[in-house]
């Protein structure tokens, strides 16, 4: 790949598509990207490039033909499927952020929570709201567990039984029982995203192909700034694997003063081929 000097043709010209994404965010004062992160397995990348024309028409004779075509504008999109659905690739696509810093509930003594009736699940969480995740125990006071109810130690819930004789309350009116818990290799964290925050991501991206047909010749595609949006549906169950489609447009990074020669895309290699 890469310029073609010999004037003729060359099969190792022909491309197969491979290659590894990257993304990365921008400066907010250059323009320039900071740190990127692989955004791992990368099924389909496709991009499309599409002009408007705006076309004069000589009136000088019986037929009007065309006497000027001046191209007025283009835009470079493009379509990425990802499918590892690693909790930074789907805050790409909810429009959100991550966090890891979302407090655990420590161990919980004798809090009071409400609860409206029978067959029903119900979150265990401390004075502060934080939910309780990776118990050893949950018990609730006066109540016993399997006659009266079950529990989901790793997500921390509690699930009322329709056959037990307990008073549970009602949706009018809930009764308060006490909730303990003790807990079993609890982390401090939890990692979580926060979607639909941002009205856009803008980012740059690098992809570095290999093409096959080449010795697995490598090209530098650098997106110097793309707004992504989610494109498409995420499919929660199912049979096949899960991706997410994202899709966006190549911009121009008017403040990167490295990249104004190109400041939309510029492609690269290493050597003539």
């Amino acid at each position: 790949m890469g310029l073609n000097t010999t004037g003729a043709a060359n099969t190792n010209d022909y491309r197969i598509g491979r290659g590894t994404l990257y993304a990365a965010p921008l400066d907010a004062a250059t323009g320039r990207p900071h740190e990127y992160r692989d955004l791992g397995n990368v099924s389909d990348f496709v991009l499309t490039l599409s002009t408007d024309k705006q076309e004069h028409s000589s009136s000088r004779s019986g037929l009007k033909v065309v006497d000027k075509s001046v191209v007025i504008n283009q835009k470079l999109t493009l379509k990425i499927t990802l499918d590892e659905l690693n909790f930074a690739n789907l805050a790409l696509f909810f429009s959100g952020s991550t966090s890891a810093t979302v407090a655990n509930a420590s161990a919980i003594t004798s809090q009071a929570h409400s609860f409206y009736g029978k067959g029903r699940w119900y979150d265990v969480m401390d004075a502060s709201g934080n939910r309780a995740y990776d118990c050893a125990t949950i018990t609730v006071a006066t109540m016993t567990l399997g006659t009266d109810f079950t529990v989901d130690l790793k997500m921390g819930r509690i699930f009322v039984l329709s056959t037990s004789a307990g008073a549970w309350g009602s949706s009018a009116s809930p009764v308060s029982l006490n909730v303990t818990t003790t807990l079993s290799g609890q982390d401090t964290t939890l990692d979580e995203v926060k979607a639909l925050t941002q009205s856009s991501i803008s980012l740059a991206l690098k992809f570095i192909s290999q093409n096959p047909v080449n010795g697995d010749n490598q090209e530098e595609y650098q997106f110097h700034q793309v707004t992504l949006s989610a494109d498409g549906d995420l499919s929660l169950i199912g049979d096949d694997f899960s991706n997410v489609t994202l899709s966006g447009t190549a911009e121009k990074n008017t403040l990167n003063t490295l990249v104004s020669a190109s400041p939309t895309l510029t492609i690269r290699t290493h050597s003539h081929a």
